[in-house]
């Protein structure tokens, strides 16, 4: 909520702090999805990095935050498709201009050979965080059977000691009357 009233009311959606860090790098190095969302709809720079030249996706991936490393991905490859749109008469006319024999690609190669490499690194990152998702759920059940072990040998000890403080109470009574 303060994020969107500061944009709303001119807040500069790419300033940087004196180490180059931005809004986005904040929300992608904290797990602020709706935050970093945000930002990249207000046009954050996807591609941006800090002085020391760690990019929002190194921030993202190195906290393991891996719902924002897909999100900055998807934004990257729609921006590169907005490029490849605007420039794409261009980049062909280059590239025929290049080649001796061959002809220019047509653009449904360039647009597949794009998706298919942009896919299979969602999905590679997809499948880093459906496994760090599974090891996180593995590692909650064994807190959880310990909780429950815990809380089982809690119920069996109360009915012991009872048991104990009335035998010892028995034993001191036996003692007194001998």
């Amino acid at each position: 909520d303060v994020a969107l009233l500061l944009l709303d009311n001119g807040a500069e959606v790419d300033r940087a702090d004196k180490n180059g860090g931005t809004p986005l790098y904040a929300a992608c190095q904290n797990y602020q999805v709706d935050a970093a969302r945000l930002l990249l709809a207000r046009g954050a720079d996807v591609e941006w990095a800090d002085k020391d030249g760690t990019t929002l996706l190194d921030a993202a991936k190195r906290h393991r935050h891996y719902d924002i490393v897909v999100m900055l991905l998807e934004e990257a490859n729609a921006k590169l498709k907005r490029r490849l749109d605007r420039h794409e008469g261009t980049v062909l006319d280059l590239t025929a201009e290049d080649s001796d024999d061959d002809e220019a690609p047509q653009r449904s190669k360039l647009r597949e050979l794009h998706d298919k490499e942009t896919t299979k690194r969602v999905d590679e990152i997809k499948k880093e965080r459906d496994d760090h998702e599974s090891r996180v759920a593995k590692v909650t059940k064994e807190r959880d059977d310990h909780e429950s072990r815990g809380e089982l040998l809690d119920s069996m000890v109360t009915p012991l000691e009872s048991q104990r403080r009335e035998l010892q109470e028995m034993v001191s009574a036996a003692a007194e009357a001998l």
